[in-house]
């Protein structure tokens, strides 16, 4: 018990950095710090804020891990990568340099990369290369290379409305582009992008992109990419033939037939009755006198377009 009254000099260096980084992202909206006792990874959760008035609306939300130092950030099982990869919100890194006064701020999209390519990473080091000047893509041999830095910010300058407006507008246009990329990791949709090169402390030009897509999913992929997208596919339906766009509606409607012929389920198919409907009258199909074969007509009208369009390809 001799140690009572003191504490660890090390560990309160640390908490001294989150200080710093806390005061710094808080400039820009909210930054509420973890607790460390509840501390999974990250150290900040925030918020771009938008003025209007003289109340703030918060805009985007990300994560800061805050570090006071440029030693790798490691992550050490198969489950913190994924954990990394496919973390559900734009995610900083930030070093507290405080024998250099200043905050460094980068990137981790290299992670979408590594999302992208699909391979197994049971360990991966995330280490800072400041010569890397676009963002990155991928990870070789365990190793994920952290690019350049979007912000060089030196703490003086906290205090400095331009400087500080500037670095805001820096860190929301790079999560406008992690947002994006997110919701592709979200929908399964295996495709990417990125701005293609940025300056330390420039809004980075969103007019101008390098993309990748994944070649090609497996079967099973493919049929959980089908499953995900569909709600979306007849809700566009609905809202095209209610737009007026009709021709875009059917369209929609015979391609939800043809990739479910057998196993779509009849019931949600049925939701689409109005657009149907009106394909069948298009072609003049009678409507049926019986009950039972209501299900059969429904169907009649698109899986009549969908053989004279086969028959056309394959003649």
């Amino acid at each position: 018990m001799g140690h009572i009254g003191s504490f660890a000099t090390n560990l309160h260096e640390g908490s001294r950095s989150e200080y710093l980084a806390n005061f710094f992202f808080a400039a820009f909206g909210t930054a509420v710090a973890i607790p460390h006792q509840e501390d999974s990874g990250l150290d900040l959760i925030c918020t771009i804020a938008e003025k209007k008035g003289r109340r703030s609306w918060p805009k985007y939300s990300y994560a800061v891990q805050v570090k006071s130092n440029y030693k790798p950030w490691v992550f050490d099982s198969e489950e913190s990568v994924n954990w990394f990869l496919k973390y559900p919100s734009p995610l900083f890194l930030c070093i507290v340099d405080k024998s250099n006064e200043k905050l460094v701020v980068f990137l981790t999209t290299g992670r979408f990369w590594a999302w992208l390519s699909g391979e197994k990473v049971e360990k991966l080091e995330y280490i800072f290369d400041k010569s890397v000047t676009e963002p990155v893509k991928g990870i070789k041999d365990d190793v994920m290379l952290g690019s350049k830095p979007i912000l060089d910010f030196k703490i003086s300058d906290m205090l400095n409305r331009a400087a500080v407006a500037n670095a805001k507008a820096v860190i929301e246009a790079w999560i406008q582009v992690k947002n994006h990329n997110i919701e592709s990791v979200k929908r399964r949709v295996w495709s990417i992008r990125m701005p293609s090169g940025y300056q330390t402390n420039v809004v980075p030009s969103l007019s101008s992109y390098s993309s990748k897509t994944r070649k090609k999913v497996d079967v099973d992929e493919l049929n959980n990419l089908l499953i995900d997208n569909l709600a979306s596919v007849k809700y566009l339906a609905l809202q095209l033939h209610r737009n007026n766009r009709k021709y875009e509606s059917y369209a929609a409607a015979i391609f939800i037939r043809s990739l479910f012929p057998d196993s779509y389920p009849t019931v949600e198919m049925l939701q689409l009755h109005e657009v149907l409907t009106e394909i069948n009258m298009k072609l003049k199909i009678p409507r049926p006198t019986k009950p039972a074969d209501n299900v059969e007509y429904y169907f009649k009208g698109v899986d009549t377009m969908m053989e004279v369009m086969k028959n056309q390809f394959q003649s």
